[in-house]
């Protein structure tokens, strides 16, 4: 109960950024955050779980492709 309810309130930032300015990088940033904030207070972190977020960040390569890819490559050897 306490994890889903610390996921809840740790995303409700990011939401209401998104919906007070909606746009289309905002969305993958939420997306980001979100999956992210699932990763870090889940009840269970498992090594898979981060595949999770590694799908939303993989949307901002060509925005990013610097920290795009240490991302994905740190998340790989974690």
């Amino acid at each position: 109960m306490s994890s889903g309810f610390t996921t809840m309130i740790a995303m409700i930032p990011s939401s209401l950024h998104l919906l007070a300015r909606p746009t289309l990088q905002g969305f993958k940033i939420a997306l980001i955050n979100s999956a992210m904030i699932f990763f870090l207070f889940s009840f269970q972190v498992h090594e898979k779980s981060i595949l999770l977020a590694i799908l939303p960040v993989s949307l901002l390569i060509h925005e990013h492709p610097l920290v795009t890819t240490w991302f994905l490559t740190v998340s790989t050897f974690r």
